[in-house]
């Protein structure tokens, strides 16, 4: 029951990304009328006191935004917009919009609102509810079990910790992926009462476990060891990684874990139970508390073992399952094509700062098109690789210019075309990979050149 060492994340009260502030982006050319321009509103509904959300606002010619206010967004050039809200955390529970994406259409010279509505969850509350909906699914794909009567259940709401992170936006896994586990040891006779306490996790978080054939396959490996004696001791461990790349500044999400579990071989069932829940509980972010009525506290009680968790145990867990939100990456492309051709024609690239004398060429184009849904959280970067096919190491990606302000991310139909001066002939047959990605992580796409064609010089 050692705590593990982590790094701490610095103390956020915000779920969601801190981008630029709320103004419309620059456009080159000639200045705006109030004819060729439209307004955004948006505005909080029932949002509850003490809470503050954030809504993003993405559009065309790569338009980004964030506001935390009721605010009417001016001088927005007329086209689609998407507006994304964001779940909001607090230490006592989550707002959640009702309607998280919308998609509004600015009109040239005209106005739009758009008002987000929240729900709040308090995971503070005195009973631990309801899953949200069928989600609490044991170990081998059956239904959980049935939600105790509060009253019987010891400990208090607000006795919970968690490891990394902090209480209003802690690290944890990803609740809408199921979750895989595997012993790498004999079990000893142990294996019921490990699947029983990952379906007790379960039916806390809505989280799903499935048991693996093979640990080298399991997210989660459990290790049993005995020893002479009455008690038990063990280690559990969440592992994480932390989701970062190019100007994308992302969160820590949990990928990996381990149980480690030795007992004594005149210990208690109950006992090594409560090992399994405790050991459990750290490994999806629970850290010890001093309560001693709750399944986190350390060391466990030999003479009174807890088999179910208790109040805060459930509270915590809640706050790291499903009701607090996935946290997926975007979903994958589909119908996904790629074409390119050799320019005689030589049209020009558009550059940003440099010599405005020098004029790039371009003597090679790449199309590449795809179909995609709303990304939740929104997409914010998509980037395009060619992979050479002599290279297995980072160095075999090359990156494909985009145009400026480019990010995919809106639904439906998408194509744009990059400009290559000096670039790779076109082969067809040539292997490429889209990738998008959010504050969650990356979603990776391949695509081979269906076709080469040549543009002729006009």
């Amino acid at each position: 029951m050692r705590r593990p060492a982590f790094l701490l994340i610095p103390a956020a009260a915000l779920f969601g990304l801190t981008l630029t502030s709320c103004s419309a982006t620059s456009v080159a050319g000639p200045t705006p009328t109030m004819a060729d321009v439209g307004t955004l509103g948006i505005r909080f509904g029932s949002l509850p006191a003490g809470v503050q959300a954030q809504v993003t606002v993405s559009g065309p010619d790569g338009y980004l935004s964030s506001t935390a206010t009721n605010t009417t967004i001016e001088n927005l050039p007329p086209g689609t917009y998407r507006v994304s809200a964001l779940t909001a955390a607090t230490e006592r529970g989550i707002a959640v919009p009702t309607e998280p994406t919308a998609m509004i259409e600015v009109p040239a010279g005209g106005a739009a609102d758009v008002v987000f509505e929240y729900t709040f969850r308090d995971f503070h509350a005195t009973s631990p509810g309801p899953p949200p909906d069928d989600s609490t699914v044991g170990p081998n794909g059956g239904e959980g079990g049935d939600q105790p009567d509060v009253s019987t259940i010891p400990g208090r709401p607000s006795d919970f910790r968690f490891t990394v992170g902090n209480q209003a936006m802690p690290v944890r896994w990803n609740p809408c992926q199921p979750i895989s586990w595997a012993l790498t040891t004999d079990d000893g006779g142990e294996q019921p009462r490990l699947q029983e306490a990952f379906a007790r996790a379960s039916a806390a978080t809505g989280i799903t476990f499935q048991q693996a054939d093979r640990a080298d396959q399991a997210q989660i490996p459990v290790t049993i060891r005995f020893t002479t004696g009455a008690t038990v001791e063990g280690e559990g461990e969440m592992r994480y990684s932390y989701v970062n790349s190019g100007s994308i500044v992302g969160r820590k999400v949990a990928n990996e874990g381990t149980v480690d579990a030795v007992l004594g071989d005149s210990s208690t069932a109950a006992l090594r139970s409560n090992l399994y829940l405790h050991e459990i509980g750290h490994v999806l972010g629970l850290a010890h508390v001093d309560a001693t009525d709750e399944v986190m506290h350390s060391p466990l009680s030999i003479s009174s073992p807890l088999t179910e968790y208790s109040l805060g145990d459930l509270a915590g867990l809640r706050r790291l399952g499903r009701e607090a939100g996935c946290l997926n990456p975007p979903p994958p492309l589909l119908d996904t094509v790629a074409s390119g051709a050799r320019r005689l024609d030589r049209p020009a690239i558009p550059q940003i700062g440099g010599d405005p004398g020098l004029v790039l060429r371009a003597d090679h184009s790449f199309t590449f098109g795809w179909a995609s849904t709303l990304a939740d959280p929104p997409t914010l970067q998509t980037r395009i690789f060619r992979v050479d096919p002599a290279r297995r190491d980072v160095q075999g990606l090359v990156p494909i210019p985009l145009p400026l302000g480019f990010r995919g991310d809106l639904p439906g139909k998408t194509e744009v075309t990059a400009l290559l001066a000096g670039g790779a002939d076109c082969q067809v047959g040539d292997r490429y990979r889209i990738v998008q990605q959010n504050i969650f992580g990356a979603t990776t796409t391949p695509v081979a050149l269906s076709s080469c064609k040549v543009v002729a010089a006009r």
